[in-house]
């Protein structure tokens, strides 16, 4: 069994996450209308969340039932940090969107390590072509 990281559902929920992070840092950058958008990211991000749990939970039981219980506790100061800077510092808009660059960095570099590693145990010197 491959490790969750690599799963179609970590990589759901790593983009929901990432998404939320972006929106909500691209809010204040374009002039967006904070309640409409951020009630928009807010709702894609959790939709996408709950499905790429539902993927996952066969396959994964364990770490999909820890994603489902911290996703609702970092839900909180997601939501009240993102109120804060869309209402009083939306100078740090822009830390939103870099720490969202740095999960989809993070899941992108999780797949290609694992993929190599495998490829060495098996022996295969070129994943891509083997």
């Amino acid at each position: 069994m491959s490790p969750y990281r690599t799963s179609t559902s970590a990589r759901i929920v790593s983009g929901a996450v990432a998404f939320a992070l972006i929106g909500v840092g691209l809010i204040p950058t374009l002039g967006l209308n904070a309640p409409m958008a951020l009630s928009a990211v807010l709702m894609i991000a959790i939709t996408a969340t709950i499905v790429g749990l539902m993927q996952g939970a066969n396959q994964h039981t364990g770490a999909v039932a820890a994603v489902a219980i911290a996703a609702p506790l970092a839900l909180f100061p997601y939501v009240l940090t993102s109120l804060i800077v869309l209402k009083l510092a939306p100078g740090w808009a822009l830390a939103f969107v870099a720490v969202g660059i740095l999960v989809l960095a993070a899941s992108v570099l999780g797949s290609i390590t694992v993929r190599k590693r495998a490829a060495q145990a098996s022996g295969v010197a070129n994943p891509a072509h083997g």
